[in-house]
């Protein structure tokens, strides 16, 4: 199968470029974008282009009052070549995602509660969705020269953000490269340089993940109150907690059994909704979200889309899931010899659910009763709260009736 490549630009103000010379892998060109001269040199199967709303004001007699028919305005603005004050058309046209930012330009463009979150989230929706529609995609490149302000540094992190959903949602590696060109300096051949460059893993996805939520006061941080301007969300924040903890800790019992669907679902209707209001020339993008929210968004998906079976969940896919999917080869061992010791007693487990430490010799006196060392320990398979089963010849793991007393020791 092959493997395909993404050119991801992040452009500010367009019309304020001018020809330049630019230097890469000892290559040199003139161009307007820096991006096409790494267009020439990587050759990349699919290009994206980030710009922002505001480029609004250079649309002549702009007409919009919805955010979808504003973001076409300027997504033509960027694609004629002709009667326009800039020169990125040709890259433009060869986009294959145009993607039109609710950015914070002065006071002209807003969000209805000050910051610049909703730019974060949207970047990171869109071009997760958009990855996510591709198979194949294993090195991105991200040319950060032409954005101003805000724009580079956020939407390198969302980006980034998106890249570890993606890299494990598709179980894959994909190699990240940032690129800024030496500043302009008039008449002179700029440099096109590597700022960054890095494989995301699956692992090192999963800690992007999941770190912020171990972050002081995070639960607060992420209650619906706080990060949903007037939306109709509703999760827990413990919930999201409990799950956190879960994947990093490798409790893929937890996360196969606990259904979390309404959470992802309200969340990511809230993180696509998105409008924008003029008056008096002002432009403001409602409702406003917080950055948590497109955290929880990231968590929720992998959870629900990787993770989540139903009643319970086989063994030998509990050791797929530990294999690909541990936060580090720590867990993987731990859950890997639990399920060894089962395998052991394989003729001993029953077609009906039958507690684990019954099986192992046990008296089951402290059934629903785990011990939070225990369940660390011993790979998420706590011996009082862990039921195993045989089914068409395989072996079935859940917490069923002790799943409440798993969730409070998953704080």
């Amino acid at each position: 199968m092959t493997q395909e490549k993404a050119l991801i630009s992040i452009i500010g103000k367009p019309s304020q470029y001018k020809q330049t010379s630019y230097k890469f892998q000892g290559n040199q060109g003139t161009y307007y974008l820096s991006s096409q001269m790494l267009d020439q040199e990587i050759n990349p199967n699919y290009r994206i282009l980030i710009a922002g709303m505001s480029l609004l004001d250079d649309v002549k007699n702009f007409n919009c009052k919805d955010y979808e028919t504003c973001s076409n305005l300027v997504k033509d603005y960027l694609k004629e070549n002709s009667n326009v004050d800039h020169n990125v058309g040709p890259f433009a046209r060869t986009a294959s995602k145009i993607i039109v930012t609710p950015n914070v330009f002065g006071n002209k463009y807003t969000q209805s509660k000050p910051g610049l979150d909703l730019y974060f989230n949207y970047v990171y929706k869109q071009v997760l969705d958009y990855l996510l529609s591709l198979d194949n995609v294993s090195e991105v490149h991200l040319d950060v020269t032409h954005g101003i302000n805000y724009m580079p540094v956020l939407g390198k992190d969302a980006i980034t953000l998106a890249l570890s959903v993606y890299s494990i949602l598709k179980n894959k590696e994909v190699n990240f490269s940032v690129y800024n060109s030496d500043p302009y300096v008039k008449d002179a051949v700029l440099n096109i340089n590597v700022i960054e460059r890095y494989t995301l893993d699956v692992r090192r996805s999963i800690s992007n993940i999941v770190s912020p939520f171990f972050n002081q006061n995070i639960e607060n941080l992420i209650s619906p109150s706080k990060v949903i301007d007037g939306g109709q969300c509703w999760y827990k924040p413990k919930l999201i907690m409990r799950v956190a903890t879960a994947l990093a800790s490798g409790n893929f019992i937890y996360l196969a059994t606990k259904d979390i669907r309404d959470a992802l679902e309200c969340v990511e209707n809230s993180i696509s909704t998105i409008n924008l209001k003029m008056s008096n020339n002002l432009i403001e993008y409602y409702p406003s979200h917080k950055r948590q929210l497109v955290n929880v968004h990231a968590l929720c998906k992998v959870a629900n889309d990787v993770f989540y079976r139903g009643n319970g969940i086989a063994l030998k896919d509990l050791e797929d899931l530990a294999k690909k999917y541990s936060l580090n080869e720590t867990i993987e061992i731990l859950i890997r010899n639990e399920i060894n010791l089962i395998k052991r007693v394989e003729d001993s487990i029953p077609e009906d659910p039958k507690l684990l430490d019954i099986i192992m010799g046990g008296d089951g006196l402290k059934k629903c009763n785990a011990d939070k060392r225990n369940l660390f320990a011993h790979g998420s398979f706590e011996r009082n709260v862990t039921y195993l089963w045989k089914s068409n010849d395989e072996i079935y793991v859940s917490y069923r009736d002790c799943l409440d007393n798993v969730e409070n020791q998953l704080r």
